[in-house]
């Protein structure tokens, strides 16, 4: 597949991001909006399903929203550290983006964001993923 494709779901507010197939994947929850879908090396991001999306590109009057990783905690400190530079990978960064809230000087909470480039006005943007895997 050369060009990410989307599917929404109007009755559920979803979005899924189909960007590649593969034999063998696995699925990891964000947090209770996102889920990810990858190789089993954590290395090709397959799919990324969003819930609630109007919710997700909602912008505030302070700017996008930012949701936390809370999904991390569940996993072990090597697939944390796999998926979080999957999720930071230039082939994403179109999709989404990845920040750090850091509520005191020993605590950092790895934050996602949703691009609203990847709503409905798939020509538009697209256009501009040609290359992607």
């Amino acid at each position: 597949m050369t060009q990410p494709q989307t599917t929404y779901d109007p009755e559920s507010d979803s979005l899924l991001l189909r960007l590649a197939y593969g034999a063998e994947w696995l699925q990891f929850d964000l947090n209770e909006y996102m889920q990810v879908e990858t190789d089993p090396e954590l290395q090709i991001c397959y799919a990324l399903m969003l819930n609630d999306y109007s919710l997700l590109i909602a912008q505030t009057k302070y700017g996008q929203r930012f949701f936390p990783l809370d999904g991390l905690q569940t996993l072990h400190q090597e697939q944390q550290e796999r998926l979080l530079a999957l999720l930071l990978s230039q082939g994403l960064q179109p999709f989404l983006s990845v920040a750090a809230f850091t509520p005191s000087l020993v605590d950092t909470v790895p934050m996602i964001s949703i691009h609203d480039s990847i709503s409905f006005n798939q020509v538009e943007w697209q256009s501009r993923f040609e290359q992607y895997p």
